[in-house]
């Protein structure tokens, strides 16, 4: 296992990301990021190996016209400030 974090990220593109997943979560992974949906049109999660390397994983699902595109990562950002106050709220 790495003693410093690496300095690398894994990525693979599968044409079924969720056998994939599910195969790596059972040969020792930990899902770091469960797969979901993401707004630039791939299924999109994240593990981390045995030995403390990062993976991400994805198949493509859906090519996103750029507007859409942009209307759906400005939803996702509002999403993720809204939980990292929750998250926020929550510790004090």
């Amino acid at each position: 296992m790495p003693t410093s974090t690496p300095s690398f990220y894994l990525f693979l593109y599968t044409k079924d990301v969720d056998s994939a997943f599910q195969n790596a979560v059972a040969a020792g992974c930990k899902a770091t990021m469960p797969l979901q949906n993401m707004f630039w049109g791939d299924r999109y999660g994240k593990l981390q190996d045995p030995f403390g390397y990062q993976w991400g994983m994805a198949t493509h699902i859906e090519d996103v016209a750029p507007e859409e595109m942009k209307r759906r990562s400005a939803e996702f950002t509002a999403k993720m400030a809204e939980a990292a106050k929750a998250g926020a709220a929550g510790k004090n």
